[in-house]
């Protein structure tokens, strides 16, 4: 028996297109599981902030301000109308499942999700023949496995840009990252050791929060740890505060790749959040993790690669003393206001200034590597006529 499986989302119809920013647009993702006897399909909609008051008024038909359970459904049930998928050329009927709405405050802030769980009945499959039976099954699942590393891609898209608006995740690697040319010399920061050493040094810190933070995405995405949120976030700003710290003075000199594995067992329980509760099978959930977590580690391979040459350059000019400095206080100011915000609930100012600052990301990198080429190249020119000075004024044996 052959089975040929075709599906189109329509969504769009929405107005709005397929994964957009979710502060602006609609982000909308579907997972399909071909299980026993019927199809699985679980799909997320965050709508973005510009075009959540027209979201909410399409859910909100009597304007109350509350989504009823009523009003979830029809809603939902609207959205099903727009999926089409047929089995041979047989349209399937979508039946709803399960549906789960945010308030609508939360959707108004970007920040609220539209759980809609639908299946789809096979009833016309005829299983009476044995081999045909174990054939079906077998297919079903290679189908269910192709299917599932499909998604990968978009699951890759969604890991980049999730670490890229993960602000406190980068800014806890970069501050960790910052002493990391330099010498610990009698609980000071010293001068600038070879390049060998600093790559090595920054490949290790890097490796280390990347082992960390996997361990726990994968842990946590399919519900084996967990912490509370609220204490996940103030241990992530807590985390940054240390690395801050330690930027301005060592605390834990060669013992760097420790700490980030240690504080990135706790930023993958953040991440993995984004994954849990997808009510999809085995294989949607491994491709799930293994597309997420390697858009993630590629986001942070090509931060580090940006920043790379400007620390390497920059520590070996006396320039560097000063940006350490700021940007250690920089990430120690914005660490104590979201400590703040996170434990009492204190509204705060500091997300709003690190995204400005985020925002300009690319031209921030591309500044600092120019400015630190330039620096770098002025302070070994004087260096060289230092030494040619220095050589004239004490003339050596031979030369005399």
């Amino acid at each position: 028996m052959k089975a040929k499986l075709v599906i189109v989302v329509a969504i769009l119809s929405l107005g709005v297109p397929v994964f957009a920013h979710r502060l602006d647009e609609y982000l909308q993702a579907m997972i399909v599981a071909i299980e026993q006897g019927q199809i699985h399909a679980s799909m997320r909609l965050v709508p973005g902030v510009a075009v959540s008051s027209a979201v909410i008024a399409a859910i909100d038909s009597d304007g109350d301000g509350i989504f009823s359970h009523a009003e979830q459904q029809t809603y939902a049930r609207e959205v099903l109308g727009d999926l089409t998928l047929s089995v041979d050329g047989h349209a399937l009927k979508p039946w709803l499942r399960a549906v789960s709405f945010p308030a609508p405050a939360d959707m108004k802030e970007g920040l609220g999700e539209i759980h809609i769980e639908s299946y789809f009945r096979l009833d016309y499959v005829q299983a009476s023949p044995e081999r045909d039976s174990f054939l079906l099954r077998w297919r079903s699942r290679f189908i269910t496995a192709l299917a599932s590393f499909a998604g990968v891609p978009s699951m890759f898209r969604l890991g980049m840009r999730h670490i890229a608006e993960g602000t406190d995740h980068l800014l806890f690697l970069i501050a960790l990252l910052l002493p990391a040319p330099l010498l610990a010399v009698r609980s000071r920061w010293a001068a600038a050791g070879s390049i060998h050493h600093s790559l090595v040094q920054i490949v290790r810190v890097v490796t280390a929060f990347t082992i960390g933070h996997s361990a726990t995405l994968g842990l946590g995405a399919w519900g084996l740890v967990s912490l509370p949120s609220r204490v996940v976030e103030v241990l992530i700003a807590f985390s940054i505060l240390v690395s801050s710290i330690h930027a301005l003075r060592p605390l834990f000199p060669g013992r760097e790749p420790a700490i980030a594995a240690g504080f990135g067992l706790v930023h993958g329980l953040a991440v993995a959040t984004t994954l849990q509760n997808l009510g999809v099978g085995p294989w949607q959930r491994i491709a799930s993790i293994l597309g997420f977590n390697l858009g993630i580690e590629t986001m942070q391979l090509i931060v580090v690669g940006a920043i790379l040459p400007s620390l390497i350059a920059l520590s070996r000019t006396p320039a560097y003393r000063v940006f350490r400095f700021c940007g250690a206080l920089f990430a120690g100011f914005a660490s104590l206001g979201w400590i703040i915000e996170r434990l009492f609930g204190v509204p705060d100012f500091v997300d709003g200034l690190v995204d400005r600052i985020a925002q300009g990301g690319v031209w921030i990198a591309i500044s600092l590597i120019v400015t630190s080429i330039l620096l770098w190249l002025r302070h070994d020119t004087h260096s060289n006529h230092g030494t040619v000075t220095e050589q004239l004024s004490h003339p050596t044996l031979e030369g005399i």
